[in-house]
């Protein structure tokens, strides 16, 4: 890591959190909103606004916004990279196998549903709204959480941490999509701190999202 890079993360230690904070509140006001609505399109307005407005709270403050939307390069090759994100395939599998036992044999405990749209309104969130999602999930729960976990280091502690927090935030969904995410957030992490760059990672959740809901 650069001197410029300690300097960035040391200026922005303090009113990360605070900002964090504020960003989790409008995601889980967003989420909530969200619940309530039965129609597929305002089931979706109300998603992107919250996410939207996230990463808008992130860019308010000058050096939380220098720390949160940097450039890094790759400290490894893309090929290693990809690899790693190769390893969510058979992980992502597995976790579905064991999430449908798990519902079979126990209540999901679901609060709400992603109600599927079709049309052109399908088409434009599996592009452009998905895109949104691995967006604004790497930004907070890869990015974020590894300044506000930096106490942890780069280690299992501060994966294991950000992948808890990380399956939270899939409250509604239901106890086996929760740990799913928490699976894939582990994961992401430890690819996160070993490449040192976030945009390869915003890609693999994307296309994670698109197999997923396409």
């Amino acid at each position: 890591m650069t001197d410029a890079s300690n300097a960035v993360q040391t200026m922005a230690a303090r009113p990360i959190l605070a900002w964090t904070i504020a960003a989790i509140c409008l995601d889980v006001l967003s989420q909530t909103i969200r619940l309530q609505q039965t129609d597929p399109g305002a089931w979706l307005f109300w998603d992107y606004a919250g996410r939207l407005a996230v990463l808008a709270v992130l860019a308010a403050d000058p050096a939380v916004r220098r720390a949160v939307y940097r450039r890094d390069r790759l400290k490894i090759s893309l090929a290693i990279v990809i690899n790693g994100g190769l390893l969510l395939i058979p992980i992502s599998c597995a976790t579905w196998i064991a999430a449908q036992i798990y519902s079979a044999a126990l209540p999901p405990l679901r609060l709400g549903a992603y109600p599927r749209p079709d049309g052109w309104l399908l088409l434009f969130d599996l592009t452009a709204g998905l895109a949104l999602v691995a967006l604004h999930e790497e930004i907070v729960f890869r990015r974020v959480m590894r300044e506000v976990l930096a106490p942890l280091g780069d280690g299992r502690s501060m994966a294991l941490a950000s992948a808890v927090l990380f399956g939270a935030f899939h409250w509604w969904t239901g106890v086996p999509n929760m740990v799913a995410a928490g699976i894939f957030g582990y994961v992401a992490m430890r690819i996160y701190c070993r490449s040192g760059a976030l945009w390869p990672l915003v890609v693999i959740h994307y296309l994670a999202d698109f197999w997923y809901f396409g």
